[in-house]
């Protein structure tokens, strides 16, 4: 069941997240590695008054340290770009509020040159030019990769379900014990808590979750939840929004929206308004037995903007994404009533009032009777909202006739707005290959294993992979849940036979330059490649009933989140 369960979470998992420092994050899940703050033009008259008098310096904790002289008296914030190295190019790093004249970028590493450029801002509006400064940074003191166990206790059970990027090396861990409660934790860019807390449940286990910081304050977290009974007599599962604050994990405000004790499969924080500000959620349920699919969009006060049922299906699971257009995009595979056993996926677009677009069946043709779907993400191809492209991506029996797992072989498939194939990729593995969503500019992070190894790399919007690497081991691994830091490291939640992962947390840190953190002697990653082929892609216009559907609204609730006590063990050399 937990290997399952790993299978699962090495899927199509977004990491959401934002930009780095000890300033506020981000609000956008691509982090420090998104454009933004451009400056408007120098006759605007709009745009605020330009910083000046930039200077920076590495503090006593090897963080860099960007002081900067605030010149207008009616911004509404600065923002900071970063580049790294002289090759780099500026992306947004942060964002900060009136009259803030200094940040912390607490991610920086040794021997690295780093760039900052500030530009003040008002609603939008950002001044015409910039501070900018550039330092080198020394040793910090810091170790640039990790490898660390979590624990509650000898007895009790501890999971990882999503590792999430929030703030430069900072993350998020999400999971699960067998208190029947979840748990969230905040590590620093040693991968050490800072605070983890238990979430209460009420009673039975909960669905997806997932987590990002605001910068206007709060560190939100939006899961399938049941309220308390002594908020409401009402004990159905749904939507719960919770914030929290980032300092120490206490709960701030909770909300909850009933969705007719239905599970939630998908759930995705959206940025209508394309300024890298979180505003919306895109939810994806499923009633069971009847198998009647549900997609909702709320404000981040789960405040219903509008919701589509969609009957008669018989589907399992679900994905959702939207567009810079703000269209959204739903998908699932769905059991084919005609040949027993056999799926096709089904695709279906909404424009951003919730009107209906279009409805597809999507199959690989007469040869490949099953196909499940993992993914589905949207990616910009350029800054013109039309111009993207969708990436789905599942296991499909490529090979009839093979015992499970035999004859599947991954796959992920793009196509553009209206959803035409552009390029399809069968990957042949071992096992099977998935993909984690790292934001809407950067190629999302592929992971997979064979029979003695971990391989990981990325998948560019033009079919190709990147560069792969691949750690030969005798620890029997696998990879989980991962997500990609602003400086290009990234974190995997892992699992080995060395330690039982139903009570035992490992989270590992690879830097930018693919070193690893030392498990066992001589594990390193090198160099690797997969093989891959073309397959048939065909659709046909479909027509389930797609209708409005009536929800409440949402209502205050009350949750526990206790302090939990965490015990650490540092696995490098050990």
């Amino acid at each position: 069941m937990r290997y399952i369960l790993v299978l699962a979470l090495a899927f199509g998992l977004a990491a959401c997240g934002g930009g780095g420092g000890s300033g506020s994050g981000g609000d956008n899940a691509d982090g420090g590695d998104q454009g933004g703050g451009t400056p408007t033009t120098p006759d605007d008259p709009s745009a605020p008054a330009s910083p000046s008098g930039g200077t920076i310096v590495q503090d006593g904790n090897g963080n860099a340290v960007i002081t900067w002289v605030d010149n207008a008296d009616d911004e509404t914030g600065f923002y900071l770009q970063r580049k790294v190295g002289a090759d780099g190019s500026f992306k947004l790093l942060d964002q900060v509020g009136e009259n803030v004249t200094s940040y912390t970028d607490d991610s920086v590493l040794s021997g690295r040159t780093y760039s900052y450029r500030v530009y003040a801002t008002r609603d939008g509006d950002s001044s015409d030019s910039y501070t900018e400064v550039s330092i080198t940074i020394a040793n910090t003191g810091r170790e640039d990769t990790y490898a660390k166990a979590y624990q509650f206790g000898e007895d009790q059970m501890l999971y990882i379900t999503r590792v999430i990027q929030i703030s430069g090396g900072e993350a998020i861990l999400l999971g699960g014990s067998d208190n029947g409660d979840r748990f969230i934790s905040r590590i620093d860019a040693t991968g050490v808590p800072k605070w983890t807390r238990y979430i209460e449940s009420d009673e039975g286990p909960e669905g997806h979750f997932t987590a990002w910081l605001q910068s206007s304050g709060g560190l939100y977290v939006i899961g399938q939840v049941r309220p308390d009974p002594e908020s409401s007599g009402n004990q159905s599962y749904g939507a719960g929004r919770y914030i929290l604050d980032p300092d120490t994990g206490e709960i701030l405000a909770s909300h909850y929206l009933r969705l007719a004790d239905m599970q939630i499969y998908d759930m995705r924080p959206l940025d209508e308004n394309n300024n890298g500000l979180y505003d919306s959620l895109l939810l994806v349920t499923l009633n069971f037995p009847y198998r009647d699919y549900f997609v909702v969009k709320t404000d981040l006060e789960l405040n219903v903007k509008w919701s589509k049922e969609i009957t008669g299906l018989e589907g399992f699971a679900g994905e959702v994404a939207a567009a810079p257009d703000g269209s959204v995009f739903f998908a699932t595979q769905i059991d084919e009533p005609v040949y027993q056993g056999d799926k096709y996926l089904y695709l279906t677009k909404f424009d951003s009032v919730g009107n209906l677009v279009f409805q597809r069946r999507v199959t690989f043709g007469p040869d490949v009777p099953e196909i499940n779907l993992y993914s589905l993400n949207v990616f910009p191809m350029s800054d013109a909202p039309g111009d993207y492209r969708l990436l789905l991506g599942g296991i499909a029996e490529f090979e009839p006739g093979l015992q499970f797992p035999l004859g599947f072989d991954s796959w992920f498939l793009a196509m553009d707005s209206a959803a035409e194939p552009i390029w399809k990729k069968r990957i042949s593995s071992d096992s099977f290959v998935g993909l984690s969503f790292q934001g809407r500019d950067r190629p999302p992070l592929l992971v997979g294993r064979t029979e003695t190894s971990v391989f990981y790399g990325s998948l560019s919007m033009a079919g190709e992979l990147g560069p792969l690497f691949n750690i030969e081991n005798d620890l029997d691994l696998s990879v989980g849940s991962a997500t990609l830091l602003p400086d290009g490291a990234k974190l995997f939640e892992v699992e080995t036979k060395e330690f039982d992962p139903d009570y035992v947390g490992i989270i590992a840190k690879v830097d930018a330059d693919n070193n690893i953190p030392r498990l066992a002697n001589g594990l390193v990653a090198e160099p690797f490649t997969l093989d891959t082929s073309d397959f048939t892609v065909s659709q046909q216009a479909e027509s389930f009933s797609v209708v409005d559907w009536a929800v409440g609204d949402p209502i205050t609730i009350q949750k526990r989140n206790r302090a939990a006590e965490i015990t650490i063990t540092d696995l490098v050399g050990q």
